[in-house]
């Protein structure tokens, strides 16, 4: 079921918050019990644990992403391969108290780099001290389609910067824009898709996402995730959840928001809620379609953020899911815990498959590009974690087969 984005009943979220709720090994089961005379108060709540218990139990190829043009802060990185390259843009800081952000964009050959600066992002239309956070894809369009030989001709290629970015994130009245770009430095605003809602769970919207999902008949979908927040305390996030939108008539939309979110609070085994203390709202990532070898089923694959049990500056990770389709039910699959076990956050960040000249993927391969910091430096950088898609399917299956037995032994 989806509901115009304008048009969203505040009721209706409400409900789907409190009772949407996704165990380690996904059961769907009502939230605790909910106060008749303190609206969206809850008791009983269950007991929350450490974030090491909750890791990823993966082996991953984890390293630091160098950049050309370094700076103070980096963080809430996207990327995705163009041609014969890749393209990635961050926010970046100069100042600790993250108060001015600017978007600068990169390029490389390879995974592996060299990542080499490409400049300083503008977004024509939409420009604000919060316009960051942004979500890129990037595609090739043929101008004059064929030639008289009926072969595509290579020079009237056009590339396509496609970007979802939100103008503010501390603060309600943002508003989330879709710009485009021919150079990846300059880009114009299109359109709005989607604005605040004051009073309902999406007073507060920002780190939205673009995602492409190919159906079994071969038609292409296209969604963005976001967070939607319903109050800010002090420039706080409180009452937050993980939605998906998904459009009715390509880019400039109209877009739908759908009314069920994909991760609340509670649905995260290790986060804690910040109606329990919490530090933060779970954030939003990137949703992934992935598949092994010549298998037709697909499954996707969502990286995200939540904020566990723990001091200051070790308390923000990411996290990994996975479903049979987008809109879920969702498998809780672990935490990113912070490299070579060093005390500090692992966050914000993006999901991308190797992929060649062609966009055809090149082997087994998914990667987490994704901001972590060190405690006590408070400084952002970027990371990669690589994984081996086959294993993250067989601790997908794994989970699965254990939700059943606990299921045989409960009955």
């Amino acid at each position: 079921m989806v509901e115009q984005h304008s048009e969203i009943s505040g009721d209706l979220l409400d409900m789907a918050l409190q009772y949407r709720r996704i165990f380690p090994i996904v059961v769907y089961m009502p939230e605790p019990t909910v106060s008749d005379d303190l609206p969206h108060a809850i008791t009983e709540l269950p007991k929350r644990r450490t974030g090491s218990e909750h890791a990823l139990a993966l082996e991953a190829d984890r390293t630091v992403i160098e950049m050309s043009v370094k700076t103070r802060h980096q963080k809430d990185v996207s990327i995705d391969r163009l041609d014969d390259h890749y393209y990635m843009i961050s926010s970046a800081s100069e100042v600790d108290d993250q108060s001015d952000w600017k978007m600068r964009s990169y390029v490389a050959p390879t995974m592996n780099g060299p990542w080499a600066s490409h400049g300083v992002v503008e977004v024509e239309g939409a420009q604000s001290p919060r316009t960051c956070a942004a979500g890129v894809i990037c595609e090739e369009s043929l101008q004059n389609p064929v030639t008289t030989t009926g072969e595509p001709e290579e020079a009237n290629k056009k590339e396509i910067y496609r970007m979802l970015v939100q103008t503010e994130c501390f603060a309600e009245g943002g508003t989330i824009e879709y710009a485009e770009s021919d150079d990846g430095l300059r880009y114009t605003k299109r359109r709005t898709i989607l604005s605040s809602k004051p009073g309902t769970a999406m007073a507060g919207i920002y780190d939205s996402e673009p995602t492409v999902i190919v159906t079994k008949e071969g038609r292409k979908e296209l969604y963005f995730t976001f967070t939607g927040v319903r109050r800010y305390e002090e420039g706080k996030a409180k009452d937050g959840a993980i939605f998906l939108a998904k459009a009715e008539n390509g880019w400039d939309g109209p877009w739908q928001v759908i009314d069920t979110p994909m991760f609340t609070e509670y649905s995260i085994p290790p986060h804690v809620p910040t109606k329990e203390g919490g530090e933060w709202v779970p954030e939003g990532g990137k949703a992934l379609q992935i598949s092994v070898g010549e298998h037709d089923e697909t499954n996707v694959l969502f990286y995200g953020t939540c904020f566990v049990d723990g001091e200051i500056e070790d308390r923000q990770r990411g996290f990994l899911a996975i479903a049979n389709e987008i809109t879920g039910e969702y498998t809780f699959l672990g935490l990113l815990e912070p490299r070579n076990g060093i005390p500090g956050e692992t966050g914000h960040g993006t999901l991308i498959e190797e992929k060649d000249e062609a966009g055809n993927t090149r082997d087994d391969k998914v990667h987490i590009i994704h901001q972590a910091r060190d405690k006590g430096t408070g400084l952002w950088r970027t990371e990669r974690a690589t994984y081996r898609k086959g294993d993250i399917l067989e601790l997908f299956a794994q989970k699965q087969k254990d939700m059943s037995m606990s299921l045989q032994q409960a009955t």
